[in-house]
């Protein structure tokens, strides 16, 4: 919907907005949740997070008809320049895709690990008490959601998406690395969370874009989709391998794992960078590079 409806140039802004609500929204759910379930139980808060979705589906009732009458900002064509379309799934065979999916893949292990586990971790491993080991989260969260909001801005001033991409996840990656010695005091770790937050939401900007230059025109959305799978893929396999770490005894060393998924995600996206070109996409069965838009 992002991509049809919004104009390039601001393109980096509409992610940013996008990642950031979407960041607020992981943050304010531990806090929605335990808010109505020490008082009233947990069924009553997951009666009241059943309400929210219903809620998302009233704004986008409200919403439809100023969407359908915006105009579109990309084509929904699919050519091969010869008149002739290309089949539906014929974006499966571009490497560009597949690398995407693995970047998210990556990442989303990452997020899973410090999503499952960082209570646990600032707990056992740093001896704060569970509320402020559960603020862990909370607060990477909220700087991912910061991050997002500059990650716009540095679209706009910097089409060197990988480089971007590198430099922000670079200093997620310094952060874990810090958080996972141990030997910081609580305090400096969390303001390390913050830091790594900060770095990983800063990339989502630059990240989005990247996917939309590997996408041939008019398959968008369906390569959002495939790419976009990588997700459950990562957050599914993450936590199982982390929590085999914790149960073995290896408590703040789980956040080097998550150092490490991130800097694979940084080599993936440059390797993304390397398949395409600035302002073009790959469309399958051919050689050459067309413009997107």
């Amino acid at each position: 919907l992002i991509n049809h409806r919004v104009s390039v140039p601001r393109l980096g802004h509409a992610y940013a907005v996008h990642g950031l609500t979407g960041s607020l929204g992981w943050a304010f759910a531990p806090v929605f949740m335990i808010t109505l379930a020490a008082p009233f139980g947990w069924r009553v808060a997951a009666a009241a997070a059943a309400v929210l979705p219903l809620l998302a589906i009233v704004a986008a009732i409200v919403g439809l008809r100023r969407v359908a009458a915006a105009p579109s900002a990309a084509t929904d064509t699919v050519s091969d320049g010869s008149g002739t379309p290309h089949g539906a799934l014929d974006f499966l065979r571009l490497p560009s895709v597949w690398m995407c999916f693995l970047f998210f893949t990556f990442v989303a292990a990452a997020l899973g690990g410090v999503q499952g586990f960082a209570p646990t971790i600032f707990e056992h491993g740093y001896g704060l008490g569970i509320g402020l080991a559960a603020m862990s989260v909370t607060i990477y969260m909220l700087a991912s959601g910061v991050g997002m909001l500059a990650g716009g801005w540095l679209v706009v001033k910097s089409s060197a998406l990988e480089r971007n991409i590198t430099l922000a996840l670079a200093l997620a990656v310094v952060a874990a690395v810090f958080v996972g010695l141990g030997w910081l005091g609580s305090t400096v770790a969390l303001m390390l969370m913050a830091v790594m937050g900060f770095g990983s939401g800063l990339s989502g900007p630059s990240r989005d874009m990247l996917i939309r230059r590997a996408s041939p025109p008019g398959s968008t959305g369906r390569v959002y989709g495939v790419v976009y799978s990588g997700l459950d893929v990562g957050i599914a396999i993450g936590p199982v391998a982390i929590g085999h770490m914790i149960d073995g005894g290896w408590v703040t060393e789980v956040f080097h794992v998550v150092a490490a998924c991130l800097f694979l995600g940084m080599l993936v996206a440059w390797r993304v960078a390397m398949m395409v070109e600035p302002d073009a996409v790959p469309v399958p069965g051919r050689g050459g590079q067309i413009g997107q838009d």
